[in-house]
């Protein structure tokens, strides 16, 4: 499973988060930073493409009724 974060931010975080749900379910979580200043571009660029790259994202809550509207949001 990939997660994909914002680097810096919720790094610290999102490992902890990651470390226990592996330890719960025994699925491995590859925390992925990106940069906040090239997250959406990524993340809207894997989502539009539907390549799968990332399992689990983080991402700006205004960016929230896009990626729900555009059906990115399961």
């Amino acid at each position: 499973m990939t997660w994909a974060t914002i680097a810096g931010f919720y790094t610290d975080w999102a490992e902890e988060v990651a470390k226990q749900f592996e330890e719960e379910t025994g699925t491995n979580v590859e925390v992925v930073d990106i940069d906040f200043s090239q997250l959406y571009e990524k993340q809207v660029i894997e989502m539009v493409g539907g390549t799968g790259a990332y399992d689990i994202i983080t991402y700006d809550v205004g960016w929230k009724a896009e990626f729900a509207n555009s059906g990115y949001l399961h």
